[in-house]
């Protein structure tokens, strides 16, 4: 067979089998179950329908089917159409009627829970830790009346103070096992978000006053966040972000599907019936007459308590020899104190609360640490002031073969170690044409009007010795003549 007839056959075939080929193209295949993120749309409601239907957003299936932009930019939406579908967005909007503000008060609550694990904890509280939770309500009873007071100026519901109760027993000084202090247990970073001083000095989360103050903002926060209480204690349980994880991967806010799907912790989960049941028991025990005998007894103490503002850094031992007051007194009061002398910025005051009956005695005390003492100088006085200053230089020396550090601290009279720190040298190994600070130096630059008995004076040595160290030839000097002594 001829070698063109072979090629012919080859080419025959392929074409061939090519009209048998389908070429098929891949429809990406979408997901049912997939959550689909949407940004949050501002949605401004409006009774009237608008005239012109076209600029109506209609939505069927999450779906937006028609879109036409008004003039002035803004999606009008009708409330009937509104109400026949429900958008499921991925960053929860509370409508402006949920949100706590200062007009509207948020006294009630009202809580969904599981009802098994309400009669758990109420069964816990009644039998097993019977004696325990009295002796918390027992002490809790003294600080009733300022938290609800607290609560109250913030418009929260009055009922959040059994938070507190089931937190710490209103233990001020109770730490758990993850750091977190004080009646309200809050986290170091939880409590500088909310404006709590926590360092060597001050730890102000152990303070009932301040404490408290920062919770109700704090939950102020958490429910302007999620729109409902019982998500607000699951996040002061176990964190913001958790319950925002949960609410994604459940995709849904309702406080019961996320229990059923158990997308929360076991101990956010057993909260909020804790609270419910701790709250239950608490009220039926502060209606009692024993229970509001200790509430009038705590009213009382606490109603004495006054409170100033520090402006000054002040020690508690100075504080005590002139008012005459004693430290447990102040302790008492001041649970959030860490040391006796009590560090304080200017421009963050601090709060000190003492009894009222001590304020007479210790005016004059108050009036040198309240108020900062400034005293105002003339403009002239501060370029002059600029002007004497002495800098700090350093004298420098550069190394040679056959030096090493010893011989270069005796050839100029200082100390090792000082020669070492100087340079910030760890070891005492050098190289030759290594530049190296050898002497400290105070530097004074002459102005008008100096000599070199005025310049001795300020920097506390002799003529003799400038005249040395500078190598003067004359005892005449000039404006903007730089001079050296050692340190």
């Amino acid at each position: 067979m001829n070698y063109f007839n072979y090629k012919l056959i080859i080419l025959l075939l392929f074409f061939s089998s090519c009209g048998n080929l389908q070429f098929k193209t891949k429809v990406p295949e979408v997901k049912k179950n997939k959550v689909t993120f949407i940004r949050p749309v501002k949605i401004f409601y409006d009774h009237k329908e608008p005239e012109n239907r076209n600029n109506i957003v209609e939505i069927k299936n999450k779906k937006v089917t028609s879109f036409e932009k008004p003039k002035d930019s803004t999606i009008l939406v009708s409330q009937k159409k509104i109400k026949k579908t429900k958008l499921k967005l991925n960053h929860y909007i509370p409508p402006k009627k949920n949100l706590i503000s200062n007009k509207n008060r948020k006294k009630e609550m009202k809580l969904n829970f599981p009802k098994r694990i309400y009669n758990h904890w109420m069964n816990y509280y009644k039998g097993k830790n019977k004696k325990r939770f009295t002796r918390q309500l027992i002490r809790g009873s003294r600080y009733q009346s300022l938290i609800r007071n607290i609560f109250n100026k913030h418009n929260l519901p009055e009922d959040l103070f059994y938070v507190g109760l089931i937190e710490s027993g209103f233990h001020l000084s109770a730490r758990s096992s993850a750091s977190a202090v004080g009646p309200w247990q809050f986290m170091k970073g939880t409590a500088k978000m909310h404006g709590l001083k926590v360092n060597n000095y001050v730890d102000e989360r152990k303070s009932i006053f301040k404490a408290t103050e920062a919770a109700a903002r704090y939950f102020k926060d958490l429910y302007n966040i999620f729109g409902s209480w019982e998500l607000a204690l699951c996040a002061y349980n176990a964190g913001e972000f958790r319950v925002i994880n949960a609410i994604r991967r459940g995709n849904s806010r309702s406080y019961k599907v996320l229990v059923k799907k158990r997308l929360l912790p076991k101990e956010t989960i057993y909260y909020v019936p804790k609270f419910a049941a701790a709250r239950k028991i608490g009220s039926l025990f502060y209606k009692t007459k024993r229970g509001q005998s200790l509430i009038a007894e705590g009213r009382k103490d606490l109603e004495e308590v006054g409170k100033i503002y520090f402006k000054r850094s002040f020690s508690l031992f100075d504080f005590v020899k002139n008012t005459k007051v004693s430290i447990k007194s102040l302790r008492k009061f001041n649970p959030d104190l860490k040391r006796n002398r009590i560090r304080v910025d200017s421009r963050k005051p601090f709060a000190f609360y003492l009894d009222s009956r001590v304020f007479e005695s210790s005016l004059s005390y108050f009036k040198r640490f309240t108020v900062p003492s400034f005293k105002r100088v003339p403009r002239k006085d501060l370029v002059r002031r600029k002007r004497i200053l002495v800098k700090v230089v350093y004298e420098k020396y550069k190394v040679k073969s056959g030096d090493n550090l010893l011989k270069i601290a005796k050839k100029y009279r200082v100390r090792l170690s000082n020669l070492k720190s100087w340079n910030r040298l760890k070891r005492s190994r050098i190289f030759k044409g290594q530049v190296l600070k050898v002497k400290k130096l105070k530097q004074y630059t002459v102005r008008e009007g100096d000599n070199l008995t005025i310049i001795a004076k300020k920097l506390k040595t002799s003529v003799r010795k400038i005249v040395r160290y500078n190598s003067l030839k004359t005892k005449k000097i000039f404006p903007r003549q730089k001079i050296h002594i050692p340190i």
